[in-house]
């Protein structure tokens, strides 16, 4: 994660949480899904109106220096390497 709850970093996405879900606790378990849904939802754009299981695996395989939100990486995926962050 990029802070912990509370920090800077995160205040962004704890808005966002609160927004739709105005009691949430917030904790590092909050965040858990933001970063794959933010890649999800790259990906599904860039796959083009022409949306079907091929076109989207290849969207995502040219993901490169994705801002995936809470993550503390850049996501990046190949055709050989789907794993997202090296750091």
């Amino acid at each position: 994660m990029r802070g912990v709850p509370g920090s800077e970093e995160m205040k962004p996405l704890e808005d966002l949480i609160h927004k739709y879900y105005p009691d949430e606790k917030i904790q590092q378990f909050s965040f858990l899904g933001i970063s794959g849904a933010v890649l999800m939802v790259d990906a599904l754009k860039r796959s083009g109106r022409d949306l079907n299981r091929q076109n989207f695996l290849a969207a995502l395989e040219q993901t490169k220096g994705l801002d995936a939100r809470g993550a503390d990486c850049k996501i990046e995926f190949s055709p050989t390497d789907h794993q997202a962050c090296k750091t």
